[in-house]
């Protein structure tokens, strides 16, 4: 691992640890300018690292003039190019401790009288979140080794097993060059008893999506099909009448729509798929009532809005879209209640808050801002996580090692900071997890290899730190998962799964340390 002195709350080496995987995992594309020397013969080739929290990548240019990166950030070739020269951005040596993967998009092209500044490289964990089925009986990870890809299946042991929530393997399920999202579907949220799919997104420039059904007595995956996607896919949004699936995919600004087949799952593109979105998109966040899709416009700094057609799950474009964002928005959350939609502007540092446009209003599912939006948080905030009840928002900071926690206010979706915000966490906080009663806030500290769990006050919103907190788990560890029951917890690191039981007290036992793959 790569070890930095770095104090609580300082600034040094903030981009060395960024967003990862489920957001739950995002991979933020940075494109930073660069000026070239002597117009017309001497053009330089540059771009933006992120999501790079390993050592040791080396990038190329035609295949040489090798450059060692060492942090997230705007990096340049030292040889300059003639105008009409072709060049060519490759990874040479993907990061280590921990191992990552690390993809290049407009990469390549040729010199056409100007400086080359937009390319750029998104690195992802070579493990990802931890996905739990909705019965609590499998569990699925996806992982990258050995230049090979991988979902990793589990069976989760019964309260009447000698160690309950233990995970046993069930198979290593192949699965293209980067597995780096996994949704199964119905997810806990739809309130049905057991998964019945599994989609994964290959995170790669010729983009696919693979599906799988599951056994519903074995927790085996049986691959339906393999559809074709766009350029870098991210996770795959499933509406809630389950008619319907959509990835946006961030090499090209595209979002992919889908047509679930409800006897095996399969994926068939809609008509006029994929739809244009924005630079970078970062996913597709879908309401509650499954008449409206919005995603979040990395580069772009915008919001893409859209009506679902019920019937074909076409997307159209609201009047209005796209809306502005703060800088480098990384994710869209919606309140339980389909009112409000919150923004997390990574390059900002502060959440933007709006109201949905409901049916009764000129045009539905337009965003407004709030009055007092954008609401300040700290370096680098992960997405926006609300509390079950809708009353509480909380954001964990990368950059300061804290989290801001803000009261939403009933009617106006306006954000107050509760008293005692931000509150401190370990160096590098994931995204927030909260348990299924809205009693416990979990975040894994990337950097110090740690949990910190938190008791949310009734009406409040204060966090308390539990005692015993933080909580040991394994190197670089991603975002924290709770299963649908609230009684066992799941964090993939660098090589292992950690499990721990759910004390009633929020505290967490650790049970199994479990090695993939």
């Amino acid at each position: 691992m790569l070890v930095l002195s770095i104090g609580k709350k300082s600034k040094l080496g903030i981009f060395l640890k960024m967003l990862i995987g489920t957001l739950w995992i995002v991979s933020m594309v940075i494109i930073l300018p660069s000026c070239g020397d002597s117009p017309g013969y001497n053009y330089t080739i540059s771009g933006g690292i992120s999501g790079m929290v390993g050592s040791g990548m080396v990038l190329q240019n035609n295949g040489g003039d090798d450059l060692t990166i060492t942090s997230n950030g705007s990096f340049s070739f030292n040889t300059a190019l003639f105008n009409g020269a072709a060049y060519n951005v490759t990874v040479k040596t993907q990061p280590s401790s921990p191992s990552q993967n690390c993809v290049v998009s407009n990469n390549s092209g040729s010199i056409n009288g100007s400086p080359v500044s937009n390319v750029a490289v998104s690195c992802t964990m070579s493990s990802h979140p931890v996905v739990v089925d909705t019965s609590s009986k499998y569990a699925y990870m996806g992982i990258t080794y050995s230049g090979a890809g991988s979902v990793l299946g589990y069976t989760i042991a019964s309260n009447t097993e000698a160690v309950p929530g233990a995970l046993d393997k069930i198979a290593d399920y192949s699965n293209g060059t980067n597995p780096a999202y996994i949704t199964i579907y119905p997810s806990p949220a739809s309130g049905e008893t057991a998964g019945k799919y599994v989609y994964v997104t290959n995170f790669v420039s010729s983009g696919t999506i693979w599906c799988y059904t599951i056994d519903s007595g074995t927790g085996e995956l049986t691959l339906q099909a393999t559809v074709n996607a766009g350029k870098y896919p991210t996770a795959v949004t499933v509406d809630p009448t389950g008619s319907f699936a959509y990835t946006a995919n961030m090499g090209d600004g595209t979002v992919s729509a889908y047509k679930i087949n409800s006897t095996t799952g399969a994926l068939t593109a809609v008509s006029g798929s994929p739809f244009t979105a924005g630079t970078s998109p970062t996913g597709v966040t879908i309401d509650p009532t499954g008449q409206f899709a919005y995603v979040a416009n990395m580069y772009t700094c915008t919001i893409s809005a859209y009506t679902i057609n019920s019937t074909t799950g076409v997307l159209t474009a609201i009047s209005g879209s796209p809306f502005t964002a703060g800088t480098y928005p990384t994710s869209v959350t919606i309140d339980p209640t389909g009112e409000f939609a919150y923004v997390s502007n990574t390059g900002s540092s502060d959440i933007s808050a709006y109201t949905i446009a409901s049916n009764t209003d000129s045009v539905p599912g337009a965003l407004t801002e709030v009055s007092g939006s954008p609401f300040s948080a700290h370096s680098y905030p992960n997405p926006v996580t609300i509390d079950p009840t809708g009353s509480f928002a909380y954001v964990s900071n990368m950059g300061y090692s804290a989290i801001s926690a803000y009261k939403i206010t009933s009617g106006t979706g306006v954000l107050t900071e509760v008293s005692g915000s931000p509150f401190d966490t370990e160096v590098y906080p994931n995204t927030v997890t909260i348990d299924p009663s809205g009693t416990y806030a979990y975040v894994s500290n990337m950097d110090s290899d740690s949990i910190s769990v938190y008791k949310i006050t009734s009406g409040t919103g204060v966090l308390t730190e539990v005692s015993g907190s933080p909580f040991d788990t394994g190197t670089s560890p991603n975002t924290v998962t709770i299963d649908p029951s609230g009684k066992y917890a799941y964090v993939s690191s660098d090589g292992e799964i950690w499990v721990y039981t759910v004390n009633s007290d929020g505290t967490l036992t650790n049970i199994q340390v479990k090695l993939w793959p």
